[in-house]
């Protein structure tokens, strides 16, 4: 998706990733025992560091508050060879969600967006645009009235300047909650990938099943990889194929 030149550039959330993890069964009023542990996240924080991983030059731009949490996400960012360009919103903090793990596996997602929810496409200065060969952008840019229009306007920046972008919807329950879920798709309509998980997938598909969700948004993006916990349905204009989760 990119030539060897060419960097990507990540736009979208980052955030304090808090884990809260029993074995014990929980019920209202008690204390338990559990693992507490605080990390670095959000989908295109997330996505910015695995590309890098792979040897991908990355450009990331985001929003954090004025505060210790902003600081030590852009260090984390830092130290995976990225290049971070995020905005200090001195008016809200950094993001944060925390997510329970029951002692089934199950887990529960409190998020307080914080400068996230604010972001605006003047954060992403002009000169950071040269030599950027894909965008990869996250749906959450545009759950929120506040931020859809600059989400909006930054796939319009991309377009004039003839730039691809990728767009991972980000989350099942807002997939099935965008305003004007339809509407999400036309403005997102065109991207090179679009990397739903299979409940993305279907929610967005209105599909019962992978294949049938893939087909079907693409009638709205050239070529879908719906990601699943045995492996990764696969389609294109002219293929459907499963790849199945590489095992250890």
């Amino acid at each position: 998706m990119t030539t060897a030149e060419g960097s990507v550039l990540v736009v979208g959330d980052l955030i304090v990733d808090v884990r809260i993890e029993t074995d014990e069964a929980t019920a209202r009023g008690e204390e338990v025992e559990g693992r507490i542990t605080f990390g670095g996240g959000g989908s295109a924080a997330n996505q910015a560091a695995w590309l890098a991983s792979l040897g991908v030059d990355v450009r990331f731009v985001g929003r954090v508050g004025c505060d210790s949490s902003g600081d030590a996400l852009c260090d984390e960012l830092e130290a995976h060879g990225i290049g971070v360009h995020v905005k200090r919103d001195s008016e809200h903090p950094t993001g944060t969600v925390a997510a329970l793990i029951d002692q089934d596996g199950e887990r529960r997602l409190i998020t307080s967006r914080g400068a996230n929810a604010h972001f605006q496409v003047s954060d992403v200065p002009h000169e950071l645009w040269d030599g950027v060969d894909l965008l990869v952008v996250t749906g959450y840019l545009f759950t929120r009235s506040s931020i859809c229009s600059a989400g909006r306007s930054l796939l319009a920046e991309a377009n004039g300047r003839g730039v691809p972008f990728a767009l991972d919807p980000a989350s099942a329950r807002l997939a099935a909650s965008f305003p004007g879920e339809r509407d999400f798709l036309e403005w997102t309509r065109g991207a090179e990938w679009c990397f739903p998980n299979s409940s993305e997938a279907r929610a967005l598909g209105r599909a019962p099943d992978d294949e049938s969700a893939a087909r079907s948004l693409l009638r709205f993006y050239k070529g879908v990889a719906v990601t699943g916990r045995n492996g990764c349905t696969v389609a294109t204009s002219s293929t459907v194929h499963f790849e199945p989760a590489a095992t250890r």
